[in-house]
């Protein structure tokens, strides 16, 4: 483990924290906490239609239940600050206007119902990868492109992807071979109305926030080829990966307030213990070998990310209730 690392738990502000969650949050405290860095909080609310202020607020509460305390972050500070997206979007205006204007992006005009239409013929046609934009927009001739924004069209812009083989070991996985972009439109870093894609912002925010490790749920594994390629082409350095396996309810959905998950402020009032939920994830994580109560500082120099991605290969079913 490499000393002085810097981690972070960067939860979107739509609803109350779960036990997915806590999963993520402690292994990476865990992670951190081992090597002697430091710990970041980061809040990606850069959804305002579904961002609430209640809930990055209650975050910071449930973190404190757990035990989990960050060094710097959302409603701590740092030099990094600030640390809610929806309060750095200069700093993702100045990365897109940079990318622009090399030509990394591109505008592109495709619908919803275009962009849905290609994927169900890609679903009918497995050897006809996704590429691009369905309507390849990269290709455009620019006289065509200045008619469509005369006409009132409005584009998203899309990064272009470099299409390679991209190889990286990640710290829960192992060794990880990919085909950038394969099976993925080209991301979308602006969206039609303005507003910035999760995509430029993680990257220039872990790349502005020093961040050397990144541990993440295995739902975001095939988002990282592409990731590492923006953090290049933004002359950022490139972040470590461990992707843990998910928390799956009954009928192998990612735990979420949608499907029913209970969030952690819901057990405390149930009267559930913040060392009983330690102890069960500590037991799923292999720290310790029965989920009995115990307190975060007591499990510092016991996690083997490599043992957790042997141990659960796919996805970890919870019975919540």
């Amino acid at each position: 483990m490499a000393e002085g690392i810097r981690g972070r738990f960067a939860p979107s502000p739509t609803g109350f924290l779960h036990l997915g969650h806590a999963w993520v949050a402690l292994l990476s405290w865990l992670q951190v906490r081992g090597s002697g860095g430091s710990w970041v909080l980061r809040v990606e609310d850069l959804d305002p239609d579904r961002s609430r202020d209640v809930y990055a607020e209650a975050l910071r509460e449930d973190l404190t239940w757990l035990g989990l305390d960050p060094d710097e972050g959302f409603g701590v500070g740092g030099l990094h600050a600030p640390y809610r997206q929806s309060e750095r979007v200069d700093r993702y205006e100045a990365a897109f206007r940079a990318l622009r204007e090399r030509g990394e992006v591109y505008p592109c005009f495709c619908t919803r119902s275009r962009v849905r239409e290609a994927e169900r013929g890609a679903a009918l046609a497995p050897h006809g990868p996704l590429k691009g934009c369905p309507g390849r927009c990269a290709e455009r001739p620019e006289r065509e492109r200045r008619r469509l924004v005369a006409e009132g069209e409005r584009p998203h812009w899309r990064y272009r992807v470099r299409r390679s083989r991209d190889e990286w070991e990640d710290g829960c996985r192992g060794h990880q071979s990919w085909e950038r972009g394969e099976g993925n439109w080209d991301p979308i870093l602006r969206r039609r109305d303005g507003t910035f894609g999760y995509m430029l912002a993680v990257v220039v925010d872990d790349g502005e926030m020093q961040i050397t490790d990144v541990l993440r749920g295995d739902d975001l594994l095939t988002a990282t080829p592409i990731q590492r390629d923006l953090f290049g082409t933004l002359g950022l350095p490139v972040p470590r990966y461990a992707h843990v396996p998910l928390l799956v309810d009954s009928a192998g959905r990612r735990l979420s307030k949608r499907h029913g998950a209970l969030a952690l402020r819901e057990l405390r009032r149930s009267g559930v213990k913040p060392e009983a939920v330690i102890g069960r994830l500590a037991a799923w994580a292999g720290c310790v070998e029965r989920p009995e109560p115990c307190r975060p500082g007591e499990l510092i120099g016991l996690l083997d990310l490599a043992k957790v991605g042997r141990r659960w290969p796919g996805r970890i079913v919870v019975q919540e209730r």
